[in-house]
């Protein structure tokens, strides 16, 4: 009933936890061929990068497996570079735009190319170059012309066929489609701008989005007009930049990073604006993203970063840092980038390749666990249970086996945590809780205060069935007085109440009686069977009917054959946690849970998704 099982849930949404970052170390490791101008772009594969560079006119490979000292291995001389390279790692090919064709060669051994094919400027009108290019399902290469998109059949290098073509006119002055992204394996998202062809109308900008799923036959869908540049797509989010000015000077322009929702691509949804630089407009910008986690901005020398593990709320992670004021590379402007597991690398314009390493994932996750949640820290043994928000301590294995706790449900986390709680009066006793004092007078626990039970016959008519004997004064001194129990009474808030006939057992709270929905609700609550109290059916009618019970704060629930792992929060919702990996961060262990009938859950309202957030942008330490 209650196996291991696996989350996959891909809904995201902003929830109130965080995690407290650790310093975020950037190293500077090394930097190579400073002093040469270079361009985009740059790919990494097998230790080794290929770049332009653009002041010497050729394609340099550069081994990296020693990323201390870069080494030059090669490199192809051209008379002219242009726009981009891409490398097809399953066939260990790369392919190179140039002005008017793309060469396309063996990187088997990079140190000794093979030229493998050429696609030549047989397939372009008017003169336009190719500039970005990209693989597309294996057998296909997109590559744009500036005012066309082109589509290549490269299955057979011997036989290279332009198999579609998307043209916003015969020559320039018609638009440009510049750099592209694919989206969903299905649509190329495509900058349309003036920075390489004038005039066209400014209602023009923006990104054409493309339907390329029928090669032979790309369809425009639309315009995402307010996208006014680059695109990067992950799943079904899309990143951009914007820049505005208020029509003064360029000291008055500024920059925002604009989130996206694509997962209808006839009607996009912009989610949020993030204002980031103000300065010169004529930094180049660009926006991509590391490892499909991380989308990093860039303009002129600084560098913004955001976790997007969870696309629909990103976290700030550093903004507007600034190269050249904290690393002696000199001056320039960053031009292209790529991350692998422990290192970034920077192209700049006037400084060469720069190579640092990094840790983006630092920190302490800090949770606003709800309460009845049992919480230890990881360098005391002192055992707590949250109440209104606040940790109380259970001050010791007595009070903690009378009160029906189960040691296996104690979640042990980092001790930071622990104390990040505020702390309130020791936890002491449930109501309902029936204690004799060393004098013999016997109490119940009823809304916090003690009860009083007047004489033996109340006792007897009662019929409590589990006394807690040698409480000392003055633990019950801790509570206030309550109302004396007489036998005439009804039973008091907090007892549980069952017919001698049937097995449905209710909770007394506010003089009504509370189904309780479940035998796992029953355990979730903390309730023993020897405390139920069996009434007459009269008896028990005399009670009016209230809600029934459901599973407390504090319980993790699932439906059967379900895969979401639900968590009750303070305000009796319950909440998915996004991830098996943060449901055991979190300490929670999978015999944790319940799994309840799916029609079970209808009766929670359904709050906001459990996942990781940063809590502030994260400082920087740097090592030159």
């Amino acid at each position: 009933m209650k196996n291991k099982i696996v989350l996959c849930l891909i809904v995201l949404v902003l929830l109130p936890l965080k995690l407290v970052a650790a310093d975020f170390d950037l190293d500077l490791v090394s930097q190579y061929g400073k002093g040469d101008l270079y361009y985009k772009n740059i790919i990494i594969n097998n230790n080794y990068l290929y770049n332009y560079n653009v002041a010497e006119k050729r394609l340099e490979i550069i081994d990296i497996s020693n990323k201390e000292k870069p080494v030059l291995d090669n490199s192809i001389k051209y008379s002219t570079l242009n726009g981009n390279i891409e490398i097809d790692r399953k066939r260990n090919l790369l392919f190179i735009s140039l002005s008017e064709s793309i060469d396309i060669y063996d990187i088997t051994t990079p140190n000794n190319l093979t030229k493998a094919a050429e696609i030549n400027n047989q397939y372009l009108n008017g003169g336009e170059e190719y500039t970005q290019l990209k693989l597309y399902k294996d057998n296909y290469l997109i590559v744009s012309a500036l005012n066309a998109l082109k589509i290549f059949d490269i299955s057979n290098l011997n036989n290279i066929n332009l198999v579609g073509n998307y043209k916003l006119g015969e020559k320039r002055e018609h638009g440009c489609l510049v750099d592209f992204e694919v989206l969903n394996d299905k649509y190329i998202l495509s900058e349309r701008t003036s920075g390489f062809c004038w005039p066209h109308e400014k209602n023009d900008w923006g990104n054409y989005v493309i339907d390329v799923s029928d090669v032979s036959q790309p369809v425009f869908v639309t315009n995402i007009k307010q996208a006014v540049n680059k695109m990067a797509v992950k799943g079904d989010y899309g990143y951009s930049y914007d820049i505005h000015h208020d029509g003064s000077d360029y000291a008055k322009w500024y920059d925002e990073v604009v989130f996206y929702d694509l997962s209808n691509i006839n009607n996009v949804k912009e989610l949020k604006r993030i204002k980031l630089q103000q300065g010169d407009v004529t930094a180049i910008s660009k926006v991509g993203i590391w490892h499909n986690k991380y989308l990093y901005y860039i303009r002129g020398n600084k560098l913004t970063v955001f976790d997007i593990s969870y696309p629909s709320d990103p976290v700030l992670l550093i903004k507007e840092f600034d190269f050249f004021d904290n690393f002696d590379i000199g001056l320039g402007i960053l031009m292209e980038s790529w991350a692998d597991d422990n290192y970034i690398y920077f192209v700049l314009s006037r400084n060469g390749l720069v190579i640092l390493s990094y840790e983006l994932d630092g920190g302490e996750l800090i949770f606003n666990y709800p309460d009845n949640i049992l919480i230890k820290g990881n360098e005391h043994s002192g055992v707590f249970i949250i109440k209104d928000g606040a940790k109380r301590l259970i001050s010791s294995p007595t009070i903690f086996n009378q009160n029906n706790f189960k040691w296996s449900k104690i979640i042990e986390i980092n001790q930071k945590i622990v104390d990040s709680f505020a702390t309130a009066d020791n936890f002491l006793y449930k109501d309902g809780k029936v204690l004799r004092d060393n004098l013999g007078k016997i109490y119940i626990i009823s809304h916090n205060k003690k009860r009083q039970i007047a004489d033996l016959a109340t006792l007897k008519r009662f019929n409590f069935l589990k006394i807690i004997n040698g409480i000392s004064l003055d633990v019950l001194q801790i509570y206030e007085n309550g109302k004396i129990l007489k036998s005439s009474d009804f039973y008091p808030d907090g007892v549980l109440l069952k017919s001698y006939n049937k097995s449905a057992v209710y909770y007394i709270w506010n003089g009504e009686k509370h189904p309780i929905y479940s035998a796992d609700v029953f355990e979730a609550y903390g309730n023993s069977w020897d405390e139920i109290i069996a009434v007459t059916e009269k008896e028990l009618a005399s009670y009016p009917l209230g809600k029934t019970s459901f599973f407390p704060t504090g319980s993790l629930i699932k439906a059967k054959n379900k895969s979401a792992v639900y968590l009750v929060d303070n305000n009796g919702k319950v909440r998915p946690i996004i991830s098996a990996k943060l449901f055991e961060r979190l300490g929670y262990k999978w015999d944790f849970i319940y799994e309840v009938p799916e029609n079970m859950l209808n009766n929670y309202s359904i709050g906001e998704f459990i996942r990781p957030q940063f809590g502030r942008v994260i400082s920087l330490a740097f090592r030159r």
